[in-house]
């Protein structure tokens, strides 16, 4: 019981840590694509 219990919450924090860099990833990538929009205004 406890092995499974330690496994589902491991791969629990797992997923979460791994939502967060696709979340971040994802930030970036709008974020580059902002400023190189702002760039091609400014050039």
């Amino acid at each position: 019981m406890g092995i499974l219990s330690s496994t589902l919450v491991h791969s629990i924090i797992v997923e979460k840590e791994f939502d967060h860099k696709e979340k971040v990833l994802k930030m970036r990538d709008v974020f580059l694509r902002i400023i190189q929009l702002l760039k091609r205004d400014l050039s």
